[in-house]
């Protein structure tokens, strides 16, 4: 029964392998329905990224499994007081929530309201910020009272039909009219000695993003971010 399901709190850090074998089913489970067209993340890719420890983000995970499967799975995030945009950004946190398909319009999604109003007092936050993908999850939200604050459009390039002519046409182009400039592709991540000024740069470049009527605070890219994310 669905009032059978407990919210519970998981550590990747210490999660057992039945824990991982659960999650991995239930993720390309999600990554199917929302992005079957694109590649899924590594199993071992996933579990060093959950398990790293992060030094400017706090993430909390919660699942709701019965009979080694997850049905639900939520998360939340904020930023922790050594994040260089902890002053501007401490009130606000990121949440996610996924349902299995089959399992939908049962208020299981409501069960983590409780679990999310617990974690924002605990970490001082005021205002969360929720990502929709799918009809369901617009409804849902809707439904809660969420206003919608930010639209994003996603433009994708069949490249199979991209004309390479034209393409070869504007490289040429581009290197006549800015003889100065030149292209650097680093594969594997951004060199040591470019990554103070990439830092910098990045930091100038993701300020100037247009973020509607979202709360935000500043966005601070450092040497020492980077260097964590890579």
């Amino acid at each position: 029964m669905i009032s059978e399901l407990v919210p519970v709190k998981v550590d990747p850090a210490t999660a057992d392998r039945a824990f991982w074998n659960r999650f991995h089913e239930f993720r390309r489970i999600r990554h199917a329905e929302l992005w079957p067209d694109d590649p899924i993340r590594s199993d071992e890719a996933t579990e060093v990224h959950m398990t790293h420890p992060d030094s400017f983000d706090l993430r909390e995970f919660f699942e709701m499994s019965r009979d080694g499967e997850i049905i639900s799975w939520f998360w939340i995030e904020t930023v922790t007081a050594s994040n260089p945009e902890y002053e501007t950004n401490k009130h606000l946190c990121w949440a996610d929530a996924y349902v299995r398909p089959e399992y939908r319009r049962k208020g299981i999604a409501s069960r983590w309201l409780g679990v999310l109003a617990e974690q924002m007092v605990r970490h001082g936050c005021t205002v969360v910020g929720i990502t929709a993908v799918h009809d369901e999850a617009h409804a849902f939200l809707r439904w809660l009272g969420a206003e919608v604050k930010l639209e994003e459009l996603e433009s994708r390039l069949d490249l199979t039909k991209v004309d390479w002519s034209l393409m070869e046409r504007w490289v040429q182009e581009g290197r006549e009219r800015s003889p100065q400039t030149r292209l650097e592709i680093y594969d594997g991540g951004v060199p040591e000695a470019l990554i103070e000024d990439f830092a910098v740069q990045r930091s100038a470049m993701l300020n100037t993003i247009p973020f509607d009527d979202l709360d935000i605070g500043k966005i601070v890219v450092t040497a020492e971010k980077v260097r964590e994310w890579q």
